[in-house]
């Protein structure tokens, strides 16, 4: 993701901001690693091709079904368990202020944007 402006980090996106970043530290120091040394890299890009989830609530519910298909996974020494509902929720809240913004900013940046439907099919493509 490019970097929010400031004054859209002032109001947290869920209550895991709320509760843990109430004072906006983190999320300006995430806005501050993306302005620069995050856009060092941007810079190298020569091309960008952005899929985008439908809408934010169906980016969790995604997560959901991986964590699903992991625990049909017959398990292998030394691997992880899959996430629960709530660990999914906490997990997710996590990326819900970038991933809400990537939605909105990413497409007028992105060289190919391939939207996608709720089941993952392209729906639509726009080359900038």
């Amino acid at each position: 993701a490019r970097p929010q402006p400031a004054a859209a980090l002032a109001t947290p996106v869920n209550a895991l901001e709320a509760w843990q970043d109430a004072d906006a530290r983190w999320r300006t120091h995430i806005n501050q690693a993306l302005a620069g040394a995050y856009q060092q890299l941007w810079n190298r890009l020569d091309a960008l091709a952005y899929l985008a989830a439908p809408d934010w609530e169906t980016v969790p519910r995604w997560r959901a079904e991986q964590e699903a298909a992991l625990a049909r996974t017959p398990r292998r020494p030394g691997a992880g368990t899959a996430m629960d509902a709530a660990a999914i929720a906490r997990f997710c809240a996590h990326y819900e202020r970038l991933t809400r913004w990537m939605l909105t900013s990413l497409p007028a940046s992105a060289d190919l944007t391939l939207r996608l439907d709720d089941a993952r099919r392209v729906r639509s493509v726009t080359r900038r």
